[in-house]
């Protein structure tokens, strides 16, 4: 049976042919070549997709090779400084350990004052040399020891007293079990040490490293030593048990000198939890890369770099309150009037270097701030003009009273606190 015709009058080729219709000018190959081309045409479109996608692979398995070999040596690298050096901690670690002890001191201060009454008792017993600097880092400004009650009153008449105890056990727990070889010599034991023979040998060492300034060396040197030793910040040895002890019997001498602790076999047992804290977080200082330093500032002005007050806000929220208030001056420091510091209740930790015993280079960083107590400091007189003092000069009439009493406030500005803010990381004061 033959197909059937064109319709009359109609193009065959057109679009308006007619449904069914079926052109005897295409055979069945003539219809089915072209879609063979277009699935040849995917087939390969395809297989060269493939192609890359197979070369992608290749490249990142090629990459995640290279970054596996180095991650394990970096790995491999960091197992043997651990091995060398020893374990290197995190700074949050670190002065969490920190806050913890000073925070320690604040609760117990307060708990010894609550059950002695919290009275303003006169100084037991004399007042010796040791004393009397010890007293100095807690009290810059103090002259006198028979000025203490009347000095304590004028700054608060309610919490001076309590922050000058902190102060003091802060002071012979920092001067007592934080060894610092940028520091005075006495600074602390190092208690890291197995033996206590030990620390003689190291603390020479130390010292005559440290005279060739290269301050990276000496502590990678300090790291090592301390892991031949294989201390690790681990149990504090046996020798430093009975250190612990009398740490703490001296600390209850000093501080019974204004305290009558109800019980003060309950006293001593805190003194020994609080050495024991100072003393595992002063091993854990000594055994990292870094250069961390516990110092008392010796400022008799109030430094905001170094200092905080007492009970004041967060750091954080007085920067935005300043923000929102519109302050001009840097971080709002330079509008507020000069303070005196009276009362220093915690030390400040520095902190140099980090833990690829880098970056000595760089100044310390002041990692926590110094708790202090402050009142405004007397304002200074405005110094007259050439102009000025020649017009006074020219009206006023010389006499000898005069002239002593000029000499004598000039001996008297001679003579006074000579003591100028600074410090040095080397412990001289600049």
């Amino acid at each position: 049976m033959k197909p059937a015709r064109p319709c009359d009058g109609v193009d065959s080729a057109s679009e308006n042919a007619c449904p069914g219709h079926y052109d005897e000018r295409f055979t069945v190959d003539d219809r089915e070549q072209p879609i063979d081309e277009v699935i040849k045409m995917f087939s390969r479109t395809i297989h060269e997709r493939l192609e890359k996608k197979e070369q992608q692979v290749v490249g990142l398995k090629a990459q995640i090779q290279r970054l596996k070999t180095l991650n394990d040596n970096l790995r491999t690298n960091m197992m043997d400084k651990d091995q060398v050096y020893g374990r290197q901690e995190e700074d949050n670690k670190i002065k969490g350990h920190v806050d913890a002890l000073f925070r320690d001191i604040k609760a117990s201060v307060n708990k010894w004052c609550r059950n002695s009454g919290d009275r303003n008792p006169p100084l037991v017993g004399e007042i010796d040399q040791d004393l009397f600097k010890l007293c100095g880092q807690v009290l810059p400004c103090l002259n006198h020891f028979d000025e203490l009650q009347s000095y304590l009153e004028s700054v608060d008449p309610k919490k001076s007293w309590r922050m000058f105890y902190r102060g003091l056990l802060a002071a012979i727990v920092t001067n007592r079990t934080f060894r610092s070889v940028t520091l005075e010599k006495t600074s602390g034991h190092d208690f890291s040490l197995n033996k206590a023979d030990h620390e003689a040998a190291i603390g020479f060492l130390e010292l005559e490293l440290m005279k060739l300034g290269n301050l990276a060396n000496l502590n990678n040197w300090r790291a090592l030593t301390l892991s031949l030793f294989e201390a690790r910040g681990r149990d504090p040895p046996l020798w430093s048990r009975d250190a612990v002890h009398q740490m703490a019997n001296y600390a209850l001498g000093i501080l019974c000198r204004w305290l009558s602790p109800s019980d003060p076999r309950e006293m001593m047992d805190d003194l020994v939890r609080i050495f024991k804290h100072a003393v595992l977080a002063s091993t854990l200082m000594r055994t990292q890369r870094a250069s961390w330093t516990l110092w008392f500032p010796e400022h008799v002005q109030m430094d905001p770099y170094t200092m905080r007050e007492a009970d004041q806000e967060e750091e954080e929220e007085a920067e935005e309150r300043r923000e929102q208030d519109g302050g001009v001056e840097a971080h709002g420091m330079a509008s507020k009037p000069e303070r005196s510091v009276r009362i220093v209740a915690t030390p400040v930790l520095f902190k140099r270097g980090n833990a690829d015993g880098e970056l000595f280079d760089l100044p310390p960083a002041v990692m926590k701030k110094a708790e202090v107590k402050c009142v405004d400091a007397v304002p200074r007189r405005r110094r007259r003009t050439s102009s000025e003092s020649r017009s006074i000069q020219r009206d006023s009439p010389r006499s000898s009273k005069g002239k002593s009493g000029l000499s004598r406030s000039m001996t008297e500005s001679k003579s006074g606190d000579s003591r100028k803010p600074g410090f040095s990381f080397f412990g001289r004061k600049q």
